[in-house]
Order: C-alpha cells, then structure tokens, then sequence
C-alpha cells in the first residue's frame, strides 16, 4: 500500500500506532507517491522515519552515481532507554549466565566433579 505523499498522505495511521513506510521506494511507484519510499531506523532511545527525494538517475548505469536525499518525517523520543536487558537477546543472555552460575555453584559444592578424559 504505497503512501502517497503527493495527495497529503501520512505514513502513520491509528493515533501513530500503525507506520506505514511502504511509501514507493521501486521507481515505478515514485510518480504515484512522489517520493522514493522511506526508512525507519529504531534505536535504544528513538524512532526515526526518513523520507527519500525521487531518484535523479535516468538509466541503470547512473545509479551507483546517483545521490539519495532524505528527510526526517518522524521522530519519536522514548521515555527512557531501552537496555539490551530488556530485550529478547537480554533475556536469554540473562538465562544462560543464570545457567552457568548454577553449574560454578554445581562444581564448587562438589555436586559435578571435574572429569578427565582418557
């Protein structure tokens, strides 16, 4: 669903719980939408949707050439960071330094002895 800029549209919808950024990034979209799709970037701290100037290069072979603008449309400031513990990665860092904490313990209390391989 390209997100036709030309005609006032928004990229977000649904109060901004809903982002759209299909916005024409294939050339063949960029009369319809007037613009070169869009990016978003997420980090510990921000959400940021940039929207690309319409390609300038005439054919293929002026592409690698062919300069991209972009434009912040949308940012978004969290509350707070996010920490690398509140992530899915976090968590299951979290679970495996719980792991060999308890097998330290396990080896320390002499529960698992130190095996010797013949």
């Amino acid at each position: 669903m390209p997100v036709k800029v030309k005609k006032g549209e928004d990229p977000t919808h649904a109060g901004g719980k809903l982002i759209v950024i299909d916005g024409g990034f294939c050339k063949a979209y960029q009369s319809t939408t007037g613009i070169a799709g869009y990016t978003m970037f997420f980090t510990s701290s921000a959400l940021k949707i940039y929207a690309h100037d319409p390609y300038t290069a005439q054919t293929d072979e002026e592409m690698p050439d062919c300069e991209i603008n972009s434009t912040c449309v949308k940012m978004e400031f969290a509350p707070e960071r996010i920490t690398v513990a509140e992530t899915d990665t976090g968590r299951s860092l979290k679970e495996q330094i719980e792991a060999l904490t308890d097998l330290l313990e396990a080896y320390k209390t002499g529960l698992i002895k130190e095996g010797r391989k013949k």
